[in-house]
């Protein structure tokens, strides 16, 4: 289902000299990553919501693979030959639309980990009121990108 599979994000092609003209000029990279994250809903939600991945690796790769049809693979190896500046200005593109993505669906996020919670993953069980201490946990692992 993920639209980022469907096109091709996982096999290794395309131009690496494309992912850096995406990756290199924060206007474009900013504009295409923004339209795709709006386009691959399915890829979006998975991916950007999911705390144990690189999600600035992701906008990255989902861009130049939507723009060009530059696999990832390709993608890591272009963004070896970036400057640092251009690294670090192409992880605060990034860290923008994760962090406007997330609050956009914050209700989303809060209900599943409320669930996990309710269920007794926080270590505790249900109806029980939680301790500063586990609420200060709970928050922190729903909330750690947001605040």
């Amino acid at each position: 289902m993920w639209e980022c599979y469907k096109n091709g994000m996982y096999e290794n092609k395309g131009d690496s000299n494309d992912a850096i003209t995406i990756l290199s000029d924060c206007e474009i990279f900013d504009s295409v990553l923004e339209e795709v994250i709006t386009k691959w809903v399915i890829s979006s939600e998975h991916h950007l919501l999911n705390h144990f991945i690189n999600r600035q690796a992701f906008c990255g790769q989902i861009a130049c693979c939507y723009w060009f049809g530059v696999g990832e693979r390709v993608t890591r190896k272009a963004w070896k030959r970036l400057t640092n500046m251009q690294r670090y200005k192409a992880n605060k593109i990034a860290d923008k639309h994760i962090r406007r993505y997330a609050i956009k669906n914050r209700s989303v996020h809060s209900s599943l980990g409320a669930k996990r919670v309710l269920n007794g993953v926080a270590g505790r069980s249900p109806g029980k009121t939680p301790s500063i201490k586990e609420s200060t946990f709970i928050q922190g692992n729903l909330f750690s990108d947001f605040e």
